[in-house]
This record gives structure tokens, C-alpha cells and sequence, in this order.
């Protein structure tokens, strides 16, 4: 027996060849090395594939979540930043409105300056002329030559009425200057 257990002739190989091919075609399909070997690494080829398709799920989610924190971020600064320029546009404008509102004033005050300049200069002319009107009065009354005494005594009532005029015109630019100087002090 010891023989049988190596072939000798041709047909013996052949034969036994034969034999061994049948017991591995009879052998269940998963017992076979080369089909085990295909199916893990295919298993293995997949489970990896799985994974990094996982992993790169999870990364493009992760992505998007960072993209979307990102342009929340974006959004809430340029609707900040949109705030500030309205802001700023705002003091702008109202800076421009001051400046001219300023402006305004200051043309105001130097017209106002100039009218008291007037008024005072036309009050102490009227009242030189009124010393002198009075003067003229008292010499004409002397003279008695009444009826100049009485049209000088018109011209008196005339130039004191028109110094009342002006005084009072002089107190208002007065007040009114004042006004202003409490204005562009602001």
C-alpha cells in the first residue's frame, strides 16, 4: 500500500491527477483558497471603500455645515456693516445739515451785525439832529418866529418818532444777534 500512495505509471498519474480534480470539484465552493482569497478581498476592498465613502460623506457634510456657519457669518457682518454705513450716512447728513444750518447762521449773524452797525450810526445821527432841531427851536422861539418854531417843533416829533423807530429795531437785531450767538455756541 505504501505503493499505492505514489503512482508509478503514466495512467496511475493521470488518474490520480483525475481523482484529486474531482475531490476538489466536489469540495463545497466557499472551502476553495482561490475563491476564499477573491471574496476577502473583495470584502475587504469593499468595507474599505464603504469607509472612505463614510469619511468623505461625513467631511462633505462637515463641509457644508462650515460653508453654511460661514455665510451665516458673512450675512450677519455685511448686515452690520450695512447698518453702520446707514449710520454713518445718517451723521452725514446731519453733519452736512449742521454745517449749512452753521453756514445759515453765521450769514445771519454778519447780516444782523451789519443792520445794528446801521441802526446805531441812524440813532446817534437822529439824535445829533434832534439836539440840533431843539437848538433851532429854542432860537427860533426866541426870535419869535413861531411859524418856523412850529414846523421846527414838527420836525422834532418827526425825527423822535423815527428814533423810536430805530431804537426799536436796534433792540431786536440786538436780541436777535444775541439769539444766534447762543445758537452757533451749541
Amino acid at each position: 500500500m505504501a505503493d499505492d500512495t505514489f503512482p508509478k505509471t503514466r495512467e496511475e498519474v493521470e488518474l490520480a491527477k483525475l481523482r484529486h480534480e474531482l475531490s476538489l470539484l466536489q469540495r463545497p465552493f466557499w472551502r476553495d483558497p482561490k475563491l476564499l482569497g477573491a471574496v476577502i478581498a473583495f470584502l475587504v476592498s469593499a468595507s474599505v471603500n464603504v469607509g472612505q465613502f463614510i469619511r468623505e460623506q461625513s467631511q462633505s457634510h462637515r463641509a457644508e455645515r462650515e460653508l453654511l456657519i460661514k455665510e451665516q457669518l458673512w450675512n450677519t457682518e455685511m448686515t452690520r456693516l450695512k447698518l453702520e454705513i446707514e449710520k454713518l450716512t445718517q451723521e452725514n447728513a446731519k453733519r452736512e445739515r449742521n454745517t449749512h444750518y452753521t453756514q445759515q447762521l453765521a450769514e445771519e449773524l454778519a447780516k444782523v451785525s451789519k443792520d445794528i452797525t446801521v441802526w446805531e450810526n441812524a440813532r446817534m445821527k437822529d439824535e445829533v439832529n434832534l439836539i440840533g432841531l431843539h437848538q433851532k427851536l429854542a432860537d427860533y422861539e426866541r426870535e419869535g418866529r413861531e411859524e418856523m418854531a412850529e414846523a421846527q417843533r414838527k420836525n422834532i416829533a418827526a425825527t423822535q418818532q423815527a428814533l423810536q423807530i430805530r431804537k426799536s429795531e436796534l433792540e431786536k437785531s440786538t436780541t436777535r444777534r444775541a439769539e444766534i450767538e447762543k445758537q452757533l455756541e451749541k
